[in-house]
Parts: C-alpha cells; sequence; structure tokens
C-alpha cells in the first residue's frame, strides 16, 4: 500500500471511490487511530486507488502493487511534498526522506558510499553480534514483549553501524525512547482533525515537543564530538563528514550530516523494528516457512 497527499497527488483530480464510514470534519481519523490495519486492508476492496480524508486533508491510498511501482519510480509526477511531509520535516529537515527530486539525487550520491557491498558486510556482523547479546537474556519457555525486544535489537544496530564508537552508547537509549514518544506524536497529528489541537499545552503534545528537542540534543551532540575527536573511521556518520560532492565540492553541510542521521536513525530503527516484529509473528504462525528459513540460514551462513 502507498498513501499519496490528495491535494499534490495527479491522482486526486481522477475519478476516484471515497472510502466508506467517512465521518464529517473527521473524515477517515477514527477508523486509522483506532483499528488502523483491519481499516487500510479493507480498502482493497473498494478499488485501486480509494480516496481517504485525514480530516478534512484528501489522501489517495494505493492498493495496487504495480500502481505503487510507477509512483515509485516516477519522482517527475509524483514528487513529494504535502502537510505530512512538512510535519516530519520538523525532524528530519530536508534530508533523504523529504526532499524532492534534485536535492535528494544529490543527497543520495553522498550518503551511498555508507552503503556499498564492503559497509553491509561489516554492518551485518555487527547485527549477529547484537542478535546474539539479546539471544543470551532468553530463556527457554519465557515470554517476551517482541515489540520491545525488536525496538531494542533495531536502536542497538543503528547505533552500532552509524556510530562506532563508545560515545553513542548512552545517547541511543535517549534516542530511542524520545524517537518512540515522537512517533507516536506525530501519528495522532496526521490522522487528526487539524492544526488547532496542535498548538495547546496538553501533555502528550508537550511530550512530543520535549521528544524532538532531545532528538536534535542528541543526535548534535554525537556528531559535534565526533568531529572533536578527529578519528577517522568506516562507520555510516565518519563516512557522511567526509564524502565531497563530484568535483571535489563541499560535501554535505553540518545541517545536512545532522538531518542525513536523523533519517536514517528514524528508518534504521522504526521500520526495521517494525519490520522485524511482523516477520516473527507471522514465522510463528508458518512453521513451514520457518524450517525453509532455518535450512536456508544453515547452508547460506555457515553459521
Amino acid at each position: 500500500m502507498h498513501l499519496l497527499d490528495g491535494e499534490t497527488s495527479p491522482a486526486a483530480s481522477a475519478h476516484v471511490p471515497t472510502a466508506p464510514a467517512r465521518w464529517p470534519l473527521l473524515g477517515h481519523s477514527w477508523p486509522l487511530l483506532t483499528r488502523p490495519r483491519e481499516f487500510l486492508l479493507s480498502l482493497e476492496k473498494v478499488g485501486s486507488l480509494v480516496r481517504v480524508y485525514i480530516g478534512q486533508l484528501p489522501m489517495v491510498v494505493i492498493t495496487d502493487p504495480e500502481l505503487t511501482r510507477q509512483v515509485l519510480h516516477d519522482s517527475a509526477t509524483f514528487d513529494k511534498g504535502g502537510s505530512l511531509y512538512e510535519k516530519l520535516s520538523e525532524l528530519t529537515g530536508n534530508g533523504l526522506l523529504t526532499s524532492q527530486s534534485e536535492p535528494h539525487k544529490r543527497q543520495r550520491r553522498l550518503v551511498q558510499p555508507a552503503f556499498k557491498k564492503s559497509s553491509i558486510k561489516d554492518y551485518s556482523s555487527v547485527m549477529a553480534e547484537v542478535a546474539e547479546g539479546a539471544l543470551r537474556d532468553w530463556e527457554d519457555g519465557a515470554v517476551v514483549d517482541m515489540k520491545a525486544a525488536a525496538y531494542h535489537i533495531a536502536s542497538r544496530i543503528a547505533a552500532r553501524s552509524m556510530f562506532s564508537a563508545e560515545m553513542a552508547d548512552a545517547s541511543i537509549e535517549r534516542i530511542a525512547e524520545a524517537l518512540s514518544i515522537y512517533l507516536n506524536g506525530l501519528f495522532v497529528r496526521t490522522v487528526g482533525p487539524g492544526t488547532l489541537f496542535e498548538r495547546l499545552p496538553t501533555p502528550g503534545n508537550l511530550r512530543y515537543k520535549r521528544a524532538l528537542e532531545v532528538l536534535h540534543e542528541e543526535i548534535r551532540k554525537i556528531i559535534s564530538e565526533y568531529i572533536s575527536s578527529g578519528v577517522e573511521r568506516e562507520d555510516v556518520l565518519s563516512i557522511l563528514l567526509r564524502e565531497k560532492d563530484e568535483g571535489g565540492g563541499a560535501g554535505l553541510s553540518p545541517q545536512e550530516v545532522h538531518n542525513q542521521v536523523t533519517t536514517l536513525l528514524l528508518a534504521g530503527i522504526e521500520t526495521s523494528a517494525a519490520t522485524l516484529c511482523w516477520c516473527l509473528y507471522l514465522l510463528g504462525h508458518h512453521p513451514d516457512v520457518t524450517q525453509r528459513l532455518q535450512a536456508e540460514l544453515d547452508s547460506v551462513l555457515g553459521g
């Protein structure tokens, strides 16, 4: 499934059916808040393109894989923009996640060296080490909160891959906690009826604002300590700091480095943890697939 801002999407002008159970003022915010998975899965029966209202904001949900592929591959037509990206840019700035076509291309060229084949091999050893450390704390027959465990594993992997030095160890705890608070608040703002509520000094809004401040504070501190140390490393942050534009240009500015680190932490922790949690859940319900996966791991990774 893919979501497009109905105000900026070409699909918004076409005849697109509206999802059922739209409420006055709230639109479809209530089912998105209370039963998001059930609501989104039901849209496939409505059509390949379905109009959904978040408050008064029209969105277009794509339920067809081929149409989703078309959107992802045609950035000239379906460029980023709209209120959702504006909200997200409070955290990530104009980084890879929120930047439009041309700035995105430049940023991607500068970030790409951190993900070359040899680097990924180094990160895979970090992943294995963190996973083994988590498993040592588990006991046969014990009940494990997989959502919390997956978040813990993903945050450690992200920290060790991006910041190989020990200086990030203390920060990653605060970053992971603040990121969870921030994303919960972002979801409420995404499906909420308007911006007026966001300005009220409610406990949730205050927690959201403080989480945003903590994320920026901790990332600024890590980058500053890295630069001050003067040590050459091969982690993601070190590569971002030294990569230059084509022709030996200036490379990423300090703010752009901050934006990319924030973006990669958001992607490396939240989406990875959610994917890991759902994969383990589904494997638990499909033992035949689990056996095939175990056989492949044994034959490909060799221990």
